[in-house]
């Protein structure tokens, strides 16, 4: 391969790579807990902040984790356990 081959390649591929986190990023926003699956948000949470590389216990986003849990639920999870981390809003949901 040239070295322009090469180059080309490389900012193809960080494009691509970009584009996919970005989308990624727009599905983890507009996911919410549907039908009363807790654990199916929780892993479907979990997959999308791994893909888009997000770090799960960054209060941002275990702040967007409990805000898109249903009001009555994400209120009970405070009253009674007062999470921070990811992994106490999960085990509290």
């Amino acid at each position: 391969m040239t070295l322009w081959q090469v180059l080309e390649r490389e900012f193809r591929d960080a494009f691509i790579n970009y584009a996919v986190q970005e989308r990624v990023h727009d599905e983890i926003h507009k996911l919410k807990m549907k039908g009363g699956n807790v654990d199916q948000y929780i892993a479907e949470f979990q997959q999308l902040a791994h893909r888009a590389n997000l770090n799960v216990n960054d209060a941002g986003n275990t702040r967007m984790f409990a805000a898109r849990l249903p009001f009555k639920l994400a209120e009970t999870c405070i009253d009674i356990s007062h999470p921070r981390t990811f992994a106490e809003w999960a085990k509290a949901a």
